[in-house]
């Protein structure tokens, strides 16, 4: 059942919902943001988070306007504040990521709401903003925790594969993420925990050592409304190539410089003319100075990524490591575009025998060219990919969908039944 489209013969029951982020939620942190725009009108949801800038306050109170029934209360936190916990966390054993955002007033904010019994459940939302949780389960509300990955799982890959200077954090971090995320699984004292696919969920499962399906996958979303196809896939430009992502998050950089060192040439060699686009936001200085040549554009940031989506023959997501649903991945399937990327990102979103999504090795840089090659090449069958890929989103991977799943783990938290017979007494 829809959430906006519930049986004539039945109500929902509206739950009330303290949501904790550790940021104000927009476009770049997209998982609460539509979580909240779909819920927020169908309940009783108050969003706690910390403001480091006017800016930010600017946007939480932008967002409090545009969601209807969403009530926002904002903590100031200084980005000078969050660098002294950063440095406070490596002398108290803590990992960074945890201590980032803690704020004795965030705290006290949190547990007189929390406590104020206006709320049937408290959502925690990622591992910088965990501690608050830890405060609140000593109340008599339910606390559950969206972990969104297994952050111990990303600093471990980020040892082995990522750039030097986050290998040398990883190594000072990994330690104190596992220990902390252990201690946050089996002694947390959390009513549920969420992550976005089965991979993160079992690492956490894991690092604490409880049974399985302890944590529940929570997939992430595609706004289908917004990501859309070309009205004609003759509007898409002939070997056009697209990476996109925030680019100043380290996975996405590395996967881009890859890409663009062993990879890139060995298409250029078979499609001369053939041109890639970087398309997000914050590149480092080493991948801006790619930009022009070889065919390849570096765009930083654009306030209309699916534009870029539908011109681009072709989506790639080579990742060299990564956590978690790849986002770039379900918007550009979203658009119709067919994408090319690891087995291991693929097979999370389509399953094993899923064709919706080419599958290559990055790590074999020349079979990845190829199959690059091949889909700019045979145009009716990127056209057959991309369709197919369309059709899985709306099917499985819209925002509506995810957040159902969300509301009905929250209404299993606090034993209700969200729908009853409407009239009954």
């Amino acid at each position: 059942m829809s959430l906006t489209q519930a049986k004539s013969e039945q109500e929902l029951v509206i739950l009330r919902v303290l949501f904790i982020t550790p940021y104000v939620p927009n476009s770049l942190r997209t998982r609460p943001l539509h979580f909240l725009k779909v819920l927020a009108p169908h309940h009783e949801i108050t969003l706690l988070t910390p403001v480091f800038s006017q800016e930010e306050a600017n946007e939480a109170s932008q967002l409090s306007s545009s969601i209807p029934g969403l009530k926002i209360q904002s903590v100031p936190l200084s980005k000078w504040q969050a660098r002294l916990n950063c440095l406070s966390a490596l002398s108290q054993g803590w990992p960074m990521q945890a201590r980032y955002c803690y704020s004795p007033a965030f705290v006290e904010t949190a547990r007189r709401l929390a406590g104020s019994g206006d709320f049937d459940l408290v959502h925690i939302e990622h591992l910088r903003a965990s501690y608050v949780g830890q405060e609140l389960t000593r109340l008599e509300v339910p606390v559950v925790f969206d972990s969104v990955d297994c952050i111990s799982l990303l600093v471990e890959r980020t040892l082995r594969h990522g750039p030097l200077k986050n290998k040398m954090l990883s190594r000072v971090e990994l330690g104190a993420t596992r220990r902390y995320e252990r201690r946050l699984m089996s002694e947390g004292g959390l009513n549920q925990v969420y992550a976005t696919s089965q991979e993160d969920a079992e690492a956490l499962e894991q690092l604490g050592q409880v049974r399985p399906e302890t944590v529940q996958v929570v997939p992430n979303g595609v706004d289908v409304n917004f990501f859309l196809p070309p009205p004609s896939d003759l509007l898409r430009e002939p070997r056009s190539v697209i990476f996109s992502g925030k680019m100043s998050y380290h996975a996405n950089a590395t996967a881009a410089r890859y890409l663009a060192k062993h990879i890139w040439p060995l298409v250029r060699r078979e499609e001369q003319q053939a041109q890639l686009w970087i398309v997000g936001s914050q590149p480092p200085k080493d991948l801006q100075n790619l930009s022009g040549k070889h065919g390849i554009q570096v765009t930083g940031y654009v306030p209309d990524l699916p534009a870029y989506l539908r011109r681009a023959s072709l989506a790639v997501a080579p990742m060299i490591y990564k956590v978690g649903i790849q986002n770039k991945v379900l918007e550009a399937m979203a658009c119709a575009t067919p994408v090319i990327t690891n087995p291991e990102v693929a097979e999370p979103i389509v399953g094993q025998a899923g064709l919706e999504v080419g599958r290559a090795n990055p790590h074999q840089p020349a079979r990845f060219a190829a199959a690059i090659v091949e889909l700019l090449q045979d145009r009716a069958k990127a056209r057959g990919l991309g369709e197919a890929g369309r059709a899985l989103v709306v099917r499985e991977y819209t925002w509506e969908r995810a957040a159902r799943r969300l509301e009905e783990r929250w209404a299993e938290a606090t034993s209700t039944r969200l729908y009853s017979t409407a009239g009954q007494s």
